[in-house]
């Protein structure tokens, strides 16, 4: 499995890229062919994405690898940091945003 990535939900893994293309397909498909099997329409429009193996709701992939680059580089920003550990934190957020563009 390439970049493994676990639903916090219920715990499966799944490739991130491929998670990250099924979930793109699916609010795609939604968007355009009601009712989808694996959406279900949240009362603000945005659709909830759910578990390909067992349907519990999950996040979008995308937005989570983002919040967790945002949370990296303000742990970074935080002055009582030391300057080794911020240089980790920034490399580490900028592996997150890389990932999320494969």
């Amino acid at each position: 499995m390439v970049d493994p990535y676990v639903l916090p939900s219920c715990g499966h893994a799944f490739c991130f890229s491929c998670l990250a293309e099924w979930q793109k397909t699916v609010k795609n498909n939604a968007a355009t062919t009601p009712p989808f099997p694996f959406v279900a329409q949240a009362s603000s429009k945005k659709h909830k994405l759910s578990c390909p193996a067992c349907r519990a709701d999950t996040p979008d992939v995308q937005d989570s690898i983002l919040q967790k680059a945002r949370l990296l580089a303000a742990r970074a920003s935080n002055h009582k940091t030391s300057k080794s550990e911020k240089i980790t934190l920034r490399q580490e957020a900028l592996a997150e945003l890389d990932q999320s563009e494969k």
